[in-house]
């Protein structure tokens, strides 16, 4: 496999049809990207897909019919794909109990300190699409009101939101939040590494060509998640998730794990653009202005 800095997207393929264009720098040129924003292209990559389908009936249904639609040379070999998948679950299994059990403290901390803010419940759960567009419920530490989902701007969260709480605002810009998915990749809904899973009127949007991110299971950590996290368009992390998705290997899952740590410690990408985080509505129409303190915690 190629040395990971040296990984760079198409721009035809992986995403540049229904993402606006890059705005101009000072001279007029376009603004090149951070360095790990994006992977290389490949010479042979097939043309990207159409930007919308059409109404396809299931989700699982529309899976199964992008995946037969695909280029059967960019399949990967069956023995080097079963030899992965059973290396990246021991790693995973293997991980979450190191994690559950070195982390016992913290969040043992985190629950009271949920739970002691407003007295509701310590974990949020949510159905999320997985892989090959199974539905499972996601488990998260509650860092909004109860309720919040149908409150205020829904699932569009930004800087200073009032449903955030003051601990759930702490949790949010370290990530632990995430933490109780550890439990889920026990489970095998889903994987330490992997495309951060999305709601289902999300995936019901899906093109064809992003309908490959649910190739794999869903991850705690993931390449999208290191290459700007909420600070990029939906639409740009979904296809950084395809391109995992197709050069997936135990050496990048390594990688984007000592990435994720780092990212942890400084606490960036939590919101996006302007301090909202928009739902992924926001790339076809226009969501109704969300004012944002100036001044508001972060």
């Amino acid at each position: 496999m190629k040395a990971i800095d040296d990984l760079t997207p198409s721009d035809e393929r992986y995403g540049r049809s229904d993402v606006a264009a890059d705005p101009p720098g000072p001279g007029g040129d376009s603004v090149a990207p951070p360095a790990w924003s994006v992977p290389r292209q490949r010479g042979d990559d097939p043309p990207r897909t159409p930007a919308r389908p059409g109404p396809g009936g299931s989700i699982r249904a529309r899976y199964r019919r992008a995946r037969a639609e695909l280029d059967p040379e960019s399949a990967r070999c069956g023995r080097c794909e079963h030899r992965h998948r059973r290396v990246k679950r021991t790693v995973d299994v293997s991980g979450a109990l190191l994690g559950l059990a070195v982390g016992s403290p913290l969040f043992l901390a985190a629950a009271v300190a949920i739970r002691a803010e407003d007295g509701g419940p310590v974990l949020f759960r949510q159905e999320r699409i997985g892989e090959h567009g199974r539905p499972f419920t996601i488990l998260k530490y509650r860092t909004m009101v109860s309720g919040a989902e149908n409150r205020g701007t829904g699932l569009v969260t930004y800087r200073g939101d009032p449903r955030i709480t003051r601990v759930g605002g702490l949790l949010r810009r370290t990530s632990l939040d995430e933490l109780p998915q550890l439990l889920n990749v026990l489970r095998g809904d889903m994987s330490l590494v992997g495309p951060r899973p999305t709601v289902r009127r999300q995936v019901e949007r899906y093109t064809p060509f992003q309908l490959r991110r649910l190739s794999v299971p869903p991850g705690i950590a993931g390449w999208a998640q290191v290459n700007g996290r909420n600070s990029i368009p939906w639409s740009r992390r979904i296809e950084l998730d395809v391109w995992y998705v197709e050069h997936r290997s135990t050496r990048l899952d390594l990688a984007i794990l000592l990435r994720t740590a780092h990212i942890m410690l400084l606490g960036g990408g939590t919101y996006g653009v302007g301090g909202v985080n928009h739902d992924l509505d926001g790339a076809d129409q226009e969501l109704p202005p969300v004012a944002v303190p100036e001044t508001a915690p972060p």
